[in-house]
């Protein structure tokens, strides 16, 4: 099933200043006071919505845990969105001064996303809650110290207080002595790869080459890679990390499973239609062919694709992958192609032909395209017709049965 999300992102302006400032050559006086005070402005911005994001992932997750299975996609979205945000907040800093809270919040987002609702999964996410909650008192407690004058947000010290004060960078990551158990939790069930139809006849790579592969498509050298061992050893995938960048390289052919790699922009230079190439460029290099965008949203600085591949004509929405695109530089900030690997299957057949069933549909549902689909309606995969409809004004989803031309559901 094909889920819309519309991605919340906060976008540190720091980056842009240190291009501008660094352009400069040399910094005067006036420009590097000018360069402190928006830096320790971005990051007061910054550690408030930081503070605030948690406070929502910790609350999504708490409905993740107590949601009926039909209120489950609106429960994920609200940590997913929110976990964006997060990751959005945290690249006002240093990486390495947040890592247990950056690890955690990408985690979060990768437990609502395969969030299925078993009696674990629940249990579990009221322990995520928790720490979460215990992040969000810490980030209010260190808002405090900023505006109590405690703490510096820069390095260069406050130009609000005279007298020098500690960095908060210093202080901004979180521990309780539990993490272990925490992101044990919040990996396990991604990591599972093996006896997919995808994956047939596919060999074992080694640790070695699975860190070149990252690095091939984040450049960053394969000895700084930093292993996520919460996975175990048993587990399909190899996952690394680098600060907010983290890496899934499947160990049966290589193939990229997962990618977060946060990036701050300054003005959006692409358009939708050239962020769709960048990303259909991406999914053949990754190995992903006959993929079709089945869904874009575009925000002010990042472009949200849903690409399906189509096996025997037949479009296959059960097995999507994700891909998400900087508006500013072009690059890919996000992928997931776990439903992709787990979910792909060249057994599908179907009479492509599609009737006319437009009578079938309510008057105001205006038709603009058609197509013959294998999606998930309640809970059954099964092949179906989709219909993108305009619906006064809005573009609205049809899927109807594929012998009684029955409207199945409307999103």
């Amino acid at each position: 099933m094909v889920r819309r999300r519309k991605f919340i992102r906060i976008i540190s302006y720091f980056a842009a200043a240190c291009v501008v400032f660094a352009s400069a050559g040399v910094f005067s006086g006036h420009a590097k006071a000018e360069y402190e005070e928006a830096l320790e402005k971005i990051r007061l911005t910054s550690l408030v919505s930081l503070c605030e994001y948690c406070h929502y992932i910790s609350s999504g997750l708490r409905l993740l845990a107590v949601s009926a299975d039909d209120a489950l996609e609106s429960s994920s979205s609200l940590v997913v969105s929110n976990a964006m945000g997060a990751q959005g907040c945290l690249a006002a800093f240093d990486s390495e001064k947040a890592k247990n809270i950056s690890r955690f919040i990408n985690g979060a987002y990768e437990f609502a996303e395969s969030f299925s609702g078993s009696e674990a999964e629940r249990s579990a996410a009221k322990r995520l809650s928790e720490y979460a909650r215990e992040i969000y008192y810490h980030l209010s407690d260190l808002s405090a110290g900023v505006l109590g004058g405690v703490y510096s947000l820069t390095e260069f010290g406050s130009i609000y207080f005279s007298d020098e004060k500690p960095s908060v960078e210093e202080y901004l990551d979180f521990s309780n002595g539990t993490e272990n158990e925490i992101f044990a939790l919040i990996t396990p069930a991604a990591a599972d790869y093996g006896g997919f139809a995808l994956l047939d006849g596919k060999e074992h790579i080694s640790e070695k080459q699975a860190r070149k592969i990252a690095s091939g498509y984040i450049k960053i050298s394969p000895a700084l890679w930093r292993e996520n061992d919460a996975h175990g050893q048993d587990s399909g995938v190899y996952s690394y990390y680098h600060g907010d960048t983290a890496v899934e390289i499947c160990k049966l052919g290589g193939i990229l499973c997962r990618l977060i790699n946060p990036l701050p922009c300054a003005k959006a230079e692409f358009t939708l239609l050239q962020a769709e190439e960048k990303a259909r460029e991406f999914l053949k290099k990754c190995g992903f062919k006959d993929c079709v965008a089945v869904d874009a949203q575009k925000s002010e600085f990042t472009a949200a694709f849903v690409f399906a591949p189509r096996v025997n004509g037949v479009l296959l929405l059960t097995a999507s992958a994700e891909i998400n695109v900087c508006l500013a530089t072009g690059e890919i900030t996000f992928f997931d192609g776990s439903d992709f690997i787990r979910n792909y299957r060249n057994d599908i057949y179907a009479d492509t032909e599609i009737p006319d069933f437009s009578d079938r549909l309510p008057p105001n549902l205006s038709i603009e395209k058609t197509d013959i689909c294998y999606a998930d309606i309640g809970g059954k995969e099964q092949i179906c017709y989709i219909a993108d409809c305009v619906f006064e004004g809005e573009y609205v989803r049809a899927y109807v049965d594929y012998n009684t031309y029955k409207i199945l559901k409307v999103e």
